[in-house]
């Protein structure tokens, strides 16, 4: 079975409902769910009030590494679960894509479509790196991930994985604005990116390989192709 999820306050409502609409006529999903803050836990909300309250990202994107879980603890193994953000439309089928898993059933980019990469020194803070043990070149100097867009298989890896995802994204040491206080930032840095961040790392420990994204397809809202390209 494959299953799609996003997830939009208010806001971002309408464009969640063209993203899944799109992805019901042109994706070959068969289960297909858009998640408001109601899908939110009270304890998880109680425990987590500091972050989720904050304005930026609906709590700077807090709430998508628990709906992933949370979705994939529901399924079979072997299912495959996409979770896309809002502002992106499906132009194709994910069924005609050649997914390549890797060792821990992810699929995840490196870039957003039609856009570049970027190094992770320039967009993730100094305590993010100290605390998740990543303060090293190979960590500082290689291309961070794109959190708005994956593809996973259900596992005990993947599950294992988005559990600790989970975990890390709750310090708001790490995945918020606040100031790092255990070092200072290196000069290239220019902000945090917050859940992408915390994906970006832990992927990267977990030897997770970060892919160019599918041509074909989503349409990028924000920074469309040339015309040429439809």
């Amino acid at each position: 079975m494959y299953h799609f999820i996003t997830y939009a306050t208010k806001s971002h409502s309408n464009h969640a409902m063209s993203l899944l609409n799109s992805a019901k006529d042109n994706a070959d999903f068969d289960i297909l769910e858009m998640y408001s803050p109601d899908i939110l836990d009270s304890d998880f909300k109680l425990q987590n009030v500091a972050i989720l309250s904050q304005s930026k990202g609906a709590g700077y994107w807090l709430w998508k590494p628990y709906i992933i879980l949370n979705k994939l603890l529901k399924m079979n193994d072997g299912d495959i679960l996409c979770y896309c953000d809002s502002m992106y439309l499906f132009k194709s089928s994910i069924k005609k894509l050649n997914i390549d898993f890797g060792e821990n059933d992810i699929f995840i980019t490196h870039n957003k479509p039609n856009e570049p990469k970027y190094i992770e020194k320039l967009l993730t803070k100094r305590d993010a790196f100290i605390l998740m043990n990543t303060d090293k070149p190979e960590f500082h100097n290689t291309p961070q991930v794109w959190a708005g867009f994956a593809i996973i298989k259900k596992s005990e890896k993947s599950i294992k994985f988005y559990t600790e995802l989970l975990e890390y994204s709750k310090d708001a040491r790490i995945i918020t604005d606040i100031p790092s206080t255990l070092d200072s930032e290196y000069a290239e840095f220019r902000e945090n990116r917050h859940d992408q961040t915390v994906l970006s790392l832990l992927a990267k420990r977990y030897n997770i390989t970060f892919h160019d994204f599918p041509m074909n397809l989503l349409h990028n809202l924000r920074v469309p192709f040339p015309s040429s390209i439809y």
